[in-house]
């Protein structure tokens, strides 16, 4: 599908990535993350990078509906339970960073 991926290690490493590199245009988290959980890196994401620029899908193993309130409270956008299935993901994928572009592109102002 000819994505580019940068991994990181933890919320921590992730930020500073976000940070680093501005091309990037959706981010998976794990919900579950050394040093800081995923909805706490999400949520301080959130402070530079509105939810119609930056995708944030997270991927959780953990009880679904819980999680769902959580994650959206953070600013995420979308969920993903593992085990993942692939087709799923790149079709979550596809319309998160279908919907962040055509938001940039009708509401230039928003960015």
């Amino acid at each position: 599908h000819n994505y580019q991926v940068i991994e990181a290690e933890n919320g921590e490493e992730a930020i500073r990535k976000v940070q680093n590199h501005p091309e990037i245009n959706l981010i998976i988290m794990d919900v579950m993350m050394p040093k800081m959980t995923g909805y706490e890196a999400c949520a301080i994401l959130r402070r530079e990078h509105p939810i119609h620029t930056l995708p944030i899908l997270f991927l959780t193993a953990k009880d679904i509906e819980n999680e769902l309130t959580q994650g959206f409270i953070s600013g995420g956008n979308d969920f993903v339970s593992k085990p993942i299935k692939k087709e799923e993901l790149l079709a979550r994928i596809k319309v998160q960073l279908s919907l962040s572009l055509h938001s940039r592109e009708t509401s230039p102002h928003l960015q």
